[in-house]
């Protein structure tokens, strides 16, 4: 380095100015490594982070919680975050790195993702307890389409699946009301503004 770092005295050898200097850098250099050793090893057993996860509304309330309950037990010193969005908002979220990953509905069709199946969901239709379905367990999408639907927005993919349905049996689903939420869908069906389809773990 050009300076002396040692000095010799009688038959003692100490540091110089520019020795203890030197000293107090490597001593601060292996403290920052062994900090990082930590810190990647607290991140290798998820000890410590962030986890964002991006799903839809009926996912987060009825899916998520017993995993997210668990996985917050298990690894206390993370924190997790959840952005509620619709499917195709989640996949966008996904590819631009706002979440870590998303839980959506198939199909997604975005190639620049994978995707993982990890469940089949079934949907069902609901009406009201005095409702004239009620008598027929198995209503047909014609006997469902006869009566005033409400719906999730257009642009979910849950209102994409049920139109799609419709559409192939060459049927119009009546939609009186567009909504914004299965919860809300399912409240308006309570009080008899309509019928719905739903998915059934809701």
């Amino acid at each position: 380095m050009g300076e002396r770092l040692f000095e010799r005295k009688g038959r003692r050898v100490l540091l110089t100015e520019a020795g203890r200097m030197l000293f107090v850098r490597a001593e601060e250099i292996l403290r920052m490594t062994e900090n990082a050793r930590e810190d990647l090893a607290a991140l290798r057993v998820l000890e410590t982070g962030r986890l964002c996860i991006g799903t839809s509304d009926t996912n987060c309330a009825y899916v998520l919680p017993p995993a997210v309950k668990l996985f917050a037990a298990t690894y206390p010193g993370v924190e997790i975050r959840l952005t509620d969005r619709m499917s195709p908002e989640v996949v966008r979220l996904v590819m631009e790195g706002g979440v870590d990953f998303g839980l959506a509905t198939l199909p997604v069709t975005e190639i620049r993702v994978k995707t993982v199946p990890l469940f089949q969901r079934e949907d069902v239709a609901i009406c009201p307890k005095d409702h004239s379905l009620v008598a027929d367990p198995v209503a047909t999408l014609s006997a469902l389409s006869e009566h005033p639907m409400l719906a999730l927005e257009k642009g979910s993919t849950t209102r994409g699946l049920m139109d799609r349905l419709f559409m192939d049996e060459g049927i119009q689903a009546n939609v009186c009301m567009e909504l914004g939420s299965i919860e809300v869908i399912k409240r308006f069906v309570e009080i008899g503004l309509g019928i719905a389809i739903v998915p059934e773990v809701s």
